[in-house]
């Protein structure tokens, strides 16, 4: 039974471990503040030494009290933290992201004030396209020994791509603000940035529709439609109506009759290789629009493919939340860049309606398939509706500058940019 204990207690400190990060690091910084104050003390000091003054002595004494107090106890109180933090895997461009981050104080004694929890730059970047997170700061007000803690905060997302999340900071300048002492926990993981979700016109999915077969092809499912699919041995519940009476008296036995499910409407979403040549916002647009249709068409019950076999992606024709998901996390690293090796291959289906996306129908040359211009907004943006900011032309440095002039103090600076 001891032994059964033990190997339960091992098990357990184990999967503890790989929840509850130890710091890899730790750090002691002397802050400004700090800095004159231990000035003032010497000055008090020397003035002490030389007038044999007792009011000086008391006051250099409690300076250098404060001193050790300010270095010395905050510091024991943070050894004992483990901390972790939740992420989202997937957050959408131009949105913000919840960030969480838990502590655990494994100290006895000495409680922890003003913790202070902030992102630190990565020292890699994923492979792919890199997106762009800028996390704020969390803070937890107190945490006593045997407890555990909870900072939230919110990230916000620009461009589109993949982030990776590697350290994050734990700081107190508690109680006097001389010293900050900082531990550094490192916990990978990798956001998905997904393109943004524009706002379309009503009729937009109708047109992206037409030349479709409509469901006119069957499934080899049965469902509800006038297809005939077969026959089987009759079940109670079955209704009456699907009874084949003629089959039955000829078999000596009731049999009834089943339907075919009929096939959603097929959709595919081409892009035309001239967008590859196309200005950096023109590629944006086309990506946060392929991703806004095949999404609402998904959700529209259609069948949706995608086709950009020069830029090196395809996607099969399917619908469903798992396959939407799983486009919006490909679509988020995809570089509409011709491949040189690309070759032309068979299209997804032949009896599907195909869309081209490009930039300016004028000069695509295939009329007998819809064409959807991405640089005339006019033609397929909701009236009244502007295009979101992280598609608008790229900001120079002093234009950054004085964007993030107006945000709150507590904003860093990107991760993975």
């Amino acid at each position: 039974m001891a032994a059964q204990n033990t190997r339960i207690r091992t098990s357990l400190q184990r999967s503890e471990g790989r929840l509850w990060g130890r710091p890899v690091a730790r750090r002691y910084e002397l802050r400004p503040g700090g800095l004159l104050y231990i000035a003032i003390t010497l000055f008090v000091a020397i003035g002490a030494f030389n007038s044999q003054n007792n009011l000086l002595f008391w006051l250099f004494g409690m300076a250098v009290g404060a001193i050790i107090i300010s270095g010395i106890a905050s510091g024991a109180a943070m050894m004992g933290l483990r901390g972790r933090r939740l992420a989202p895997p997937v957050v959408e461009a131009g949105a913000r992201a919840p960030l969480t981050y838990e502590l655990r104080h494994r100290g006895r004694f000495i409680p922890a004030f003003a913790l202070l929890i902030r992102e630190l730059p990565g020292a890699s970047l994923p492979e792919g396209r890199v997106g762009v997170l800028e996390p704020a700061l969390a803070h937890i007000d107190h945490l006593s020994p045997g407890s555990r803690g909870s900072g939230h905060c919110w990230a916000m997302a620009g461009r589109r791509g993949l982030v990776r999340l590697e350290r994050f900071e734990v700081s107190t300048v508690f109680p006097f603000g001389l010293f900050r002492k900082s531990l550094i926990f490192e916990q990978p993981a990798e956001i998905s940035v997904t393109p943004v979700r524009l706002t379309l016109r009503d009729r937009l999915l109708e047109t992206i529709a037409a030349g479709s077969d409509q469901g006119a092809l069957r499934t080899s499912q049965t469902g509800i439609s006038d297809e005939f699919f077969g026959l089987r041995a009759y079940m109670p519940g079955d209704s009456p109506r699907t009874i084949a009476w003629r089959r039955s008296a000829a078999i000596g036995e009731l049999v009834v009759r089943q339907f075919s499910a009929p096939m959603p409407p097929r959709v595919i979403l081409e892009l035309h290789p001239g967008l590859g040549e196309s200005s950096e916002q023109t590629r944006e647009v086309a990506i946060a629009m392929l991703a806004t249709l095949s999404a609402d068409a998904s959700a529209s019950g259609y069948s949706v493919g995608i086709d950009a076999s020069w830029a090196g992606y395809r996607s099969p024709l399917g619908g469903g939340v798992r396959l939407t998901r799983r486009r919006l996390r490909e679509l988020s690293s995809l570089e509409l860049v011709a491949k040189p090796g690309a070759r032309a291959q068979a299209p997804l289906s032949r009896g599907a309606g195909r869309t081209i996306l490009s930039d300016g129908a004028a000069g695509d040359g295939r009329a007998e398939h819809p064409v959807i211009d991405v640089s005339d907004e006019t033609s397929w943006l909701l009236p009244g509706a502007a295009l979101p900011r992280v598609l608008g032309p790229a900001e120079t440095p002093k234009q950054r500058g004085r964007t993030r002039a107006g945000r709150p103090r507590n904003v860093r600076a990107a991760v993975g940019s």
